[in-house]
């Protein structure tokens, strides 16, 4: 796969905003600060169509990006630790919620978390939730370039209590290291 356009199509503070693109989503979860701007700058080789920041929950709306015109990549707001009101904490929870709840073009959640923290508890919440409600979810680790080769092994073996080999990869912004894992990734799920 080749991203040749990209095209921020919006960003939206209510399930009630969000445009019918008729489109399949690929979409972006994980934990505040686990790397998802980032993640996204290094796939499209844009390095600021998302703002990346070192404090936790820079992302508060559901962001849209028409890619090639094929697919929407959705980046959504981190769940966990954010210094943010607990009343846009919660507003940011409805929002999510009523996303998963009611898209219909979902093929997949890529769920972010961070290589040198692991499978959180909120990480296995959300996995259970999706589960729930059908979505497939693909586990991607991010700062893989943060571990030794002793850590990457044993961050394998936790993550392969989940999910098979076949259904997470290591990622490096940094390093640029597992786009073309993501490609391909996107290549099976639109195909």
């Amino acid at each position: 796969m080749r991203i040749k356009k990209i095209e921020h199509a919006g960003s939206y503070n209510g399930y009630d905003e969000l445009p019918d693109t008729g489109l399949p989503e690929i979409v972006i979860a994980g934990r505040s600060n686990v790397g998802k701007s980032s993640f996204i700058n290094a796939i499209t080789r844009k390095k600021s169509l998302v703002e990346t920041s070192k404090k936790p929950g820079k992302t508060r709306q559901i962001n849209y990006f028409k890619i090639n015109n094929d697919f929407v990549l959705v980046d959504l707001p981190g769940y966990g630790y954010a210094k943010r009101s607990k009343k846009e904490i919660e507003r940011w929870k409805k929002i999510i919620n009523e996303y998963f709840y009611y898209s219909e073009n979902i093929c997949v959640v890529i769920l972010l978390i961070d290589s040198k923290v692991g499978i959180t508890d909120l990480d296995d919440s959300l996995m259970g939730y999706l589960g729930s409600m059908g979505h497939p979810v693909y586990l991607i680790a991010t700062k893989a370039d943060k571990l030794n080769q002793s850590q990457k092994v044993k961050r394998k073996r936790e993550i392969e209590k989940i999910f098979k080999k076949d259904e997470y990869h290591f990622f490096s912004s940094l390093k640029r290291k597992g786009i073309k894992k993501t490609f391909k990734l996107f290549n099976n799920v639109l195909n």
